[in-house]
């Protein structure tokens, strides 16, 4: 990247951890290089996110304190902005009947793909994949797919206003930043999207992909490629140390982000085990993470669920 750039950051959240932390932590690392940094918050601005779901207006409150609190952070010289800032009205918009979510990941506007991130922000706080869409939910769904609508039109006056070099968001699929990351790309604007790994038995480390989702099905196999190829250990060792991975998961040892099975004892049931309710275990890998990513990868999957 070029020096003295125009970069924009984007929280959407500052409860949400670490991906505030990570954001602040980046706005200075550009700021102490010289860049001009903005740093806009959602501040209100939305009516619910992926940590409030419901509105709830006292959750709202909090994280509008520790937004607050943690701005305080930030070098002098980045500028600080709420996005109502650059846009304030809302719209009511009407959208057909739909009926499944396949009918739902086919609702687009402005080249932003408000039904995808919809679908995924739902999915990862209910784990529901075969909801039923009756009029509670078909409210409900409409209520966020005008959000998104509402912020694809301010992100657009934020880009025009600041006429940014980089964008930078935190993982960028769900509803509240995913309609930025697509105005970015339909820009041609470069947008980072942030993640991180570690922090358990490994060193915690920052992770970024351009103009990409930390999803993205070509770059994480490239990336895969890459560190088997430019590995310093044999290929014995490699496939050894690769192993292990799936042992350790099994065998209930930390290994990547938590431990699925702790707390579980072999050959016994749960001791919260309740037998006069009807108790249903599924032992699958959730799907929030690809069940609504994008079309590139629904077309190159090879199940459905």
């Amino acid at each position: 990247m070029n020096k003295d750039m125009k970069v924009v950051f984007y929280s959407t959240s500052s409860i949400l951890n670490p991906h505030f932390g990570i954001l602040l932590d980046e706005a200075n690392r550009f700021a102490d290089q010289g860049d001009s940094v903005v740093f806009v918050t959602c501040s209100r601005y939305n009516d619910v996110c992926l940590k409030n779901p419901s509105g709830n207006r006292g959750l709202c409150y909090i994280c509008n304190q520790t937004n607050y609190i943690g701005l305080r952070n930030l070098r002098a010289s980045v500028i600080q902005k709420k996005l109502s800032s650059y846009y304030t009205k809302k719209q009511s918009v009407k959208f057909d009947r739909y009926k499944s979510l396949d009918d739902i990941k086919k609702i687009d506007y402005k080249g932003g793909l408000i039904g995808y991130a919809a679908i995924s922000s739902y999915v990862t706080v209910t784990r529901n994949i075969n909801p039923k869409i009756d009029d509670i939910f078909y409210a409900y769904f409409n209520s966020i797919l005008e959000q998104e609508v509402s912020l694809i039109d301010t992100f657009q006056k934020l880009i025009d206003f600041e006429k940014p070099d980089l964008v930078c968001l935190f993982n960028g699929r769900f509803f509240e930043n995913r309609p930025l990351y697509d105005l970015c790309i339909g820009n041609n604007i470069t947008v980072r999207t942030y993640e991180f790994d570690g922090g358990r038995e490994e060193k915690f480390i920052k992770l970024y992909f351009e103009n990409a989702l930390p999803h993205n099905l070509i770059i994480n196999t490239n990336y895969a490629f890459e560190c088997w190829n430019n590995s310093k250990d044999c290929d014995r060792i490699k496939k050894e140390k690769a192993k292990s991975f799936f042992e350790k998961r099994r065998n209930g040892i930390i290994a990547g982000d938590k431990v699925y099975i702790e707390n579980q004892i072999k050959g016994k049931l749960p001791i919260d085990w309740d037998d006069t309710k009807r108790n249903i275990a599924i032992f699958n890998s959730s799907e929030d993470e690809f069940i609504a990513v994008d079309r590139d990868f629904d077309n190159l999957s090879l199940y459905k669920s």
